[in-house]
């Protein structure tokens, strides 16, 4: 209930009913995984597949991506 209160005592809600209702609606639309966003997903995920049987991928560990990521880090920072 602290976050509540705090919400309510900034200003950004009125009250603590519309804190509960504003954190409802963005829990709703978290939960939310409508059939286009399953087709997208299906369609990316097959599409994937298809490239790895072609023989179409990269092999890569963590260790060789962070690795990777740090050395772009540091070049953007010349």
């Amino acid at each position: 209930m602290k976050f509540v209160d705090e919400k309510v005592k900034s200003g950004q809600y009125a009250n603590p009913t519309e804190v509960i209702e504003d954190a409802l609606s963005v829990l709703r639309k978290q939960e939310e995984f409508s059939a286009e966003h399953k087709e997208y997903m299906r369609g990316g995920l097959a599409k994937a597949v298809a490239q790895a049987d072609r023989g179409e991928f990269v092999e890569f560990t963590a260790k060789s991506v962070i690795e990777e990521q740090l050395a772009k880090r540091a070049k953007q920072g010349q």
